[in-house]
């Protein structure tokens, strides 16, 4: 990879299956620190272990961000392991019940 987001922290919501896991590889082997924010802990903790084994700096937040307070969290987890953000990429899929 060409390193061209080297030194940028970032958060991927919904970062732990499909888009957002594969986005948090791509930003990884890219040279992003990330921070993936997701409900299932077991997918968490496979998708960071897989993308650490491939030289990445990632850590994940489990959070259902339909509340306010763990999307709070997810922002200030990341803050405090990395000091700030620079991307967000909200890819996290809510589906509205009252089509």
């Amino acid at each position: 990879m060409t390193g061209k987001l080297e030194g940028k922290i970032a958060i991927i919501t919904g970062g732990n299956s499909g888009i957002g896991r594969k986005t948090a590889e791509i930003f990884c082997l890219e040279g992003a620190k990330v921070l993936i924010a997701a409900r299932r802990e077991e997918e968490n903790a496979r998708t960071v272990a897989e993308i650490t084994a491939l030289g990445g700096e990632i850590t994940a937040v489990s959070a259902d961000l339909t509340k306010p307070e763990d999307c709070r969290r997810v922002v200030d987890a990341a803050v405090e392991k990395y000091g700030r953000i620079d991307i967000l990429v909200n890819n996290a899929g809510i589906a509205d019940k009252h089509f």
